[in-house]
């Protein structure tokens, strides 16, 4: 369960409470422990996928990450991350219908003809 402000409020002053930012401001502060961190970052990842999912324009993807309070590192870190994979898909791509481009090595050997036995 997470700390409410009356608890970590008093052990951490310099924390501005906010019943919005609640669970970002404790898991920025580190005050999360690890049963409590784990499904809240799962929670914020599903909400961070979701609105990529549903094909949202950057506007729209920022308001989703506000409403569900998914700190601005893991937005951050998680939208590299996609970026990261995209690339390499298109790298993969590219390199897949380059070797299967009529003229590539692969291609002339697809295309000739096996020894009858």
């Amino acid at each position: 369960m997470l700390w409410r402000a009356p608890t970590w409020g008093l052990e951490r002053p310099d924390l501005v409470f906010s019943d919005l930012h609640e669970r970002s401001t404790l898991w920025r502060a580190g005050i999360l422990g690890a049963e409590e961190k784990l499904p809240v970052e799962a929670e914020w990842r599903r909400e961070f996928e979701k609105a990529f999912a549903l094909g949202y324009d950057a506007k729209r993807k920022r308001q989703c990450y506000r409403s569900a309070d998914i700190p601005e590192e893991l937005i951050r870190a998680w939208s590299a991350e996609r970026k990261r994979r995209a690339k390499r898909i298109r790298r993969l791509a590219a390199d897949a219908a380059k070797q299967e481009a009529p003229g590539s090595h692969r291609a002339t050997l697809a295309a000739r003809p096996t020894p009858a036995q």
